[in-house]
């Protein structure tokens, strides 16, 4: 389960700038969109192809003996994620203060430092550091843009774990409402009940 929500933290973390002063932030994504990420973390690679209409977000992830879509609709406060081998879906509570507290934003002072231009993936890149720093702690991240500011690669650091992210196909505009959907013909999964109730 933690690998199936890494791109989707990843993307939150890198997509949604909204947690920093708004004057000072080069990164930039459109309100509706899809793009295609692969997730470069422990020695594996993870294909994921995101698309977002305002408050409806849907991931589908490939990964070595594993593929899974998630969607999230803020609209309904539900999180879904899809088995497409078995035809099965699970559902879950989407905690609205989690999303409004955007839990994987940078805490304490925030700066932004651009360190130059490069090409990546063959697309001239700005080159941005993103420091944070709370408690004497400081955190780095590493983000290279388009010239719409638009991520073409990012790279953190994450429990001395280091992981980065390449985007390529950037598509703008309204996505098809059938994405956000549970397809025809899939089965609720029941989720077990927790103990110490």
């Amino acid at each position: 389960m933690k690998k199936l929500l890494l791109p989707l933290i990843l993307a939150v973390a890198f997509l949604t700038p909204c947690w920093l002063q708004a004057e000072a932030v080069p990164l930039k994504s459109p309100s509706d969109f899809s793009v295609e990420m692969v997730t470069h973390a422990g020695g594996q690679d993870i294909a994921t192809k995101m698309y977002k209409d305002k408050d409806k977000t849907r991931m589908e992830t490939s990964m070595p003996g594993m593929d899974s879509i998630s969607i999230v609709r803020q609209d309904l406060k539900k999180m879904y994620t899809l088995m497409p081998g078995q035809k099965m879906y699970m559902e879950m509570e989407l905690n609205p203060a989690m999303v409004a507290a955007d839990v994987t934003a940078p805490k304490g002072e925030v700066k932004w430092e651009k360190l130059g231009s490069e090409t990546v993936n063959g697309t001239a890149c700005d080159k941005y550091k993103l420091t944070s720093t709370l408690e004497g702690k400081t955190t780095e991240m590493f983000y290279f843009l388009d010239s719409k500011g638009y991520p073409v690669r990012t790279e953190m650091t994450m429990a001395g774990q280091t992981m980065s992210v390449d985007y390529k196909n950037w598509k703008e505009g309204s996505q098809e409402a059938s994405l956000f959907e549970i397809p025809a013909g899939y089965n609720k999964m029941q989720m077990p009940a927790m103990g110490g109730g």
